[in-house]
This record gives C-alpha cells, structure tokens and sequence, in this order.
C-alpha cells in the first residue's frame, strides 16, 4: 500500500510540475531576481569579490543575496528529484547565464558550477539536449586556464555523460572510468586545452590522466587497431605540445603536459 501512494503522489506531482510548468517559473524568477541585482548593484559592472558589498534593497530586502540565489536552486533541485523530471536546454541555458555567464558576485560562478555538478551526478535532471549544449557552447567556451576545482568537475561530468549517452565512452567502476569506444570524443580537444593551459596543479594532472586513459583503456574493436592508435596518440602529443610552445605557455605547464607523451611512449 505505502508502495502505491508513493506511486500515485509521484504521478500527481510529475502532472503537478508539468501543468504549472513549475521548473520553468523557478528558473524565470531567479532570472528576474539576478536582473534586479544588477540593476541595484553600486559597482559600476565591475565584480564585486563578495556578495555583502552589494546594495540589494531594492530587489528584495528581506534576504541577502546567497540566500536568494540557494532557496531558488536547491528548490529547483527538489523539485527535479521529487518529480522525476529533467531541465530543458532552454531553462539551463538561462540557469547558466545567470549564474556563470554573467556574475553579480563570483560566489555565483562556483554556486552555478557546483549546482550543475549536483544535477548531473545525482540523478538525469538535465536533458540530453541541455548537456551537450552546455559542453560543446558553454563551458567549452571558457578560458581553460583559469578553470576552478568545481568547474573543471562540471566539465568532466558533462564530458563523461554525453560521451556515454553518445556511445563513445562506457562508464565502468568508478565515476570517473570509462572505456573509449570511440575516440573522436566531444569535448576531447577542450580536455587537452586544459592539460596544457592550467596553472592548477591538481587539474593539470587530472586532465592528463584522463587523457592517457582515453587512449589506452579501450574498448575490444578498438584493440584490434591499437598500434595505429598508439602512433597517433604520440603525434597528437607532439602536434599539442609544438602548439603550446608556439602559444608562449610557461615552461613547468609545458613539462607538467610532456608527461602525457610519457606515458604514450
């Protein structure tokens, strides 16, 4: 019986969410809300470095800024779990440029960076069209260099999701493993930006290590042509690596990224 009202209240609310197209009105109302900021904000469109210095009484005087932007998003994240729905590229994008694409304070880029974390891992709340969409025209279009810890794990779950809904990667044991099914990956070409571009040490190595894994953890049918795959990896290697020393990068970013042509080796 408990397993059939719990059925039932899902139904109701799925139909519940749907009529009142509530996901779409939460995200309009943060939309809303963030153009009020701006507007009231004193900093002249320069970013304030913490969210207190911004003068909020005319958008809403009743809570500071990280409250009005958490209440919306972890709202948003009940509902999505609670109606067993997902997010329309058209509300993530404007999710997106709220929070990352156009700041008020730069807590809101790592609040939207971690928010998008939190939806891709937990459960599908964004559709497929919204994940490819945010990969290959939005967080690809970044500056690879100054990528944090949270937005690099964003990169990597959108990364691994779309290749896998794609049938390019299979995710095997832990989140981050996966099997290369075919190596003309989206997103692949970013992932090497980022190798070669951060000056986070900790990404750097990531970054590197994934795309090791990209070329060596492969699947059956691809074994079969792994001597070629291997040439290729190495010249892609040096193809990077000429192209990095052509840009001017930093020495120790171009010795932290010869670790990768290493490893091929």
């Amino acid at each position: 019986q408990f397993y059939q009202d719990e059925i039932s209240r899902q139904k109701w609310l799925q139909q519940f969410i749907k009529e009142h197209d509530l996901l779409h009105m939460v995200v309009r109302s943060l939309e809303m809300y963030m153009g009020l900021v701006q507007v009231s904000s004193s900093t002249g469109g320069a970013v304030p470095s913490y969210c207190e210095i911004i003068n909020l009484s005319d958008a809403d005087s009743h809570y500071n800024h990280d409250e009005q932007v958490k209440e919306r998003l972890d709202f948003l994240l009940v509902t999505l779990k609670s109606g067993g729905g997902s997010l329309s590229w058209e509300d993530a994008e404007t999710l997106w440029n709220c929070l990352i694409g156009s700041l008020v304070c730069n807590a809101d880029k790592e609040k939207g960076f971690y928010w998008f974390c939190e939806v891709i891992d937990k459960w599908p709340a964004l559709s497929l069209e919204a994940q490819k969409n945010i990969l290959t025209q939005k967080i690809t279009k970044l500056d690879p260099a100054s990528l944090s810890q949270t937005a690099w794990r964003c990169f990597m779950r959108l990364f691994l999701w779309v290749n896998q809904s794609e049938k390019k990667l299979k995710r095997v044991r832990s989140e981050d493993s996966a099997v290369t099914q075919d190596l003309d990956l989206v997103g692949l070409h970013y992932l090497w930006q980022i190798a070669l571009c951060s000056s986070n040490e900790s990404i750097v190595d990531q970054s590197t290590s994934m795309i090791r894994d990209i070329h060596t953890c492969l699947s059956d049918a691809l074994q079969e042509d792994v001597a070629k795959i291997r040439q290729e990896f190495i010249d892609d290697c040096i193809e990077h690596l000429t192209n990095a020393l052509d840009g001017g990068l930093r020495s120790h970013e171009i010795f932290e990224s010869n670790s990768i042509a290493n490893c091929a080796v």
